[in-house]
């Protein structure tokens, strides 16, 4: 049976356990978030290799390779957060090529959970934003528990469903702070026009790692208060 005092936690605990993991281990995470940080450029060699103009038209196939890459950022992140549960070596190669292993799985995840809140957003809004939140675990969950695509998302629907409302404030922190700092710096752009891209890629290189980090924090605290084994918490 839970302990109902034990189920009591804090994002702030959370966003803090994961600055101690970053923080530690910045030869681990700095050159994977050097990943992202291509993958957030990436648009403008689409634009030049295809041709087309940074429009909202073009938006989804320019940001395509954006989320490809990401996607396998992320993967290497969540491989080398377990390794370090487990105090065991980090190697890139291997973190790389069993990252390879989950890619295609992982992109499908994502194709069907942003086609899934894209639904629901065009629906009524709302539906979009419970489908982003419940869902938000799956390619943690693919990552690190064997399962197949259909039994990631039920998992993770699963997992969030007795804490819905921090799960969800935590999903939508990460889009408002990356928002929010493209807004503060893009009053430089008077200034200087370099500024404003170098400390965007600057940031996502430092920022993205982070959110993940926390993202799987915050998955492992709530297996912790859901009494799994300890090996089906850290994969």
């Amino acid at each position: 049976m839970i302990n109902i005092k034990n189920e009591q936690f804090y994002l702030k605990e959370i966003f803090a356990r994961a600055f101690s993991i970053l923080r530690a281990n910045p030869s681990i995470f700095v050159p994977l978030g050097l990943i992202y940080g291509f993958g957030s450029i990436s648009y403008k060699f689409m634009s030049k290799l295809l041709a087309l103009e940074v429009k909202v038209e073009n938006l989804p196939l320019l940001i395509l390779p954006d989320i490809l890459i990401s996607t396998f950022a992320t993967i290497c992140v969540v491989i080398a957060l377990g390794k370090l549960a487990k105090n065991e070596e980090i190697y890139f190669p291997g973190i790389f090529l069993k990252a390879i292993a989950k890619y295609l799985l992982c992109i499908a995840a994502m194709f069907v959970y942003y086609l899934t809140i894209f639904t629901g957003l065009m629906l009524l809004i709302l539906p979009g934003i419970y489908f982003m939140t419940v869902f938000s675990f799956i390619v943690l969950i693919i990552v690190t528990e064997e399962c197949s695509l259909m039994g990631a998302f039920s998992r993770s629907a699963f997992l969030v469903s007795r804490h819905f409302f921090k799960v969800l404030t935590f999903s939508l922190l990460i889009p408002l702070t990356f928002l929010t700092f493209v807004t503060g710096i893009s009053y430089l752009q008077k200034y200087n026009s370099y500024l404003p891209n170098t400390l965007s890629l600057i940031f996502t290189i430092f920022m993205s790692p982070f959110f993940i980090i926390a993202q799987m924090c915050l998955l492992w605290r709530i297996k912790e208060i859901s009494d799994l084994p300890k090996e089906n918490i850290y994969g």
